[in-house]
């Protein structure tokens, strides 16, 4: 997938936002996770571009996006909402993953980020890997390089050994995955201090849609299952056959969950 064009947002802390459109139609923004930048949403993007403008940022430090002094999720949803307020009013953002908790988190900070589709935020809630899986890939990153680093990183969420080959055949989706190494320990961290503060999402006013592959670790019935019942507005469906690795194994599958929803809303 090349995208049609790119286009950047500046922001106040200097970081240089990189946002790649593809597509006609209303606008909606593709938020990836961790260990790749918006080259991930190819497949979905592929699907969805004949009925939607996409705008795919790639997220600090990863891709064509610069880095600034401070990174946190913070900073991550605000650029989200930065982007949304850019493009139109009402945009429906969609986020896989990390990507998710971002997409979740840019509908309290954008009046007009619209409906959020979340697939698989990993809301550890206290009980997902120790605080030691960050400094365990910190320390692989520096004694056995970003290829390992990745790996390490991938097997810790959850991909076997035929997911990795596949992701490996793809080999620039797999180098553009590499380059994000050195991105993994800060963001293992904030996901795992990542929590689940009533108040602060009860502030939501769009639309969340939690999505859950059927055949996905059940590491993330717990977070799903708090984020369903502190989110004032909020669906949860599951998407049959599909695995945390839904963009490459089932992407039309998750484009037709994504465009299915926002018929819904109108």
């Amino acid at each position: 997938m090349e995208p049609a064009g790119r286009w950047q947002l500046d922001r106040p802390d200097g970081a240089e936002l990189s946002i790649h459109e593809l597509g006609s139609g209303p606008p909606v923004v593709l938020v990836h996770g961790t260990a790749c930048d918006h080259r991930v949403w190819a497949r979905v993007a592929r699907r969805l571009a004949p009925r939607f403008t996409l705008h795919m940022p790639d997220r600090r430090g990863r891709g064509d996006g610069s880095e600034a002094e401070e990174w946190s999720l913070e900073t991550d949803a605000r650029d989200v909402a930065a982007i949304a307020d850019e493009v139109g009013e009402d945009v429906p953002v969609v986020g896989h993953s990390m990507g998710a908790i971002v997409a979740i988190e840019a509908a309290r900070h954008g009046d007009r980020v619209g409906p959020v589709v979340a697939y698989e935020p990993p809301v550890h809630g206290g009980q997902g890997p120790p605080v030691a899986a960050a400094d365990e890939l910190a320390a692989i990153l520096e004694e056995e390089g970003p290829d390992a680093a990745v790996e390490a990183f991938l097997r810790q969420v959850g991909y076997g050994d035929e997911q990795l080959g596949q992701l490996r055949q793809h080999e620039q989706l797999w180098a553009a995955t590499v380059a994000t190494a050195p991105t993994l320990p800060r963001e293992v961290r904030a996901d795992l201090a990542y929590a689940i503060d009533d108040e602060r999402l009860a502030s939501i006013g769009s639309t969340v849609l939690l999505l859950e592959g059927e055949q996905s670790p059940s590491d993330f019935d717990e977070g799903l299952d708090r984020l369903a019942r502190a989110l004032p507005d909020v669906e949860r469906r599951v998407i049959d056959d599909a695995t945390h690795a839904i963009l490459y194994e089932a992407p039309g599958a998750f484009a037709d969950a994504i465009e299915a929803f926002l018929a819904e809303q109108g």
